[in-house]
């Protein structure tokens, strides 16, 4: 589980799966580093919740 304001009930994997599908996807559109407000992984807890 997630802990955030609300549990989510996803597991903890899936929002590492998600991102470091997201991850891949800013190495391929050749984004800078730290030029995003949120980090992959907590880009996807938010595109889960």
């Amino acid at each position: 589980m997630i802990p955030y304001r609300a549990m989510l009930d996803v597991p903890r994997e899936l929002a590492r799966y998600l991102g470091r599908l997201l991850q891949a996807e800013r190495r391929e559109r050749g984004t800078r580093r730290r030029s995003r407000a949120l980090t992959c992984f907590h880009q996807a807890v938010f595109g889960l919740r």
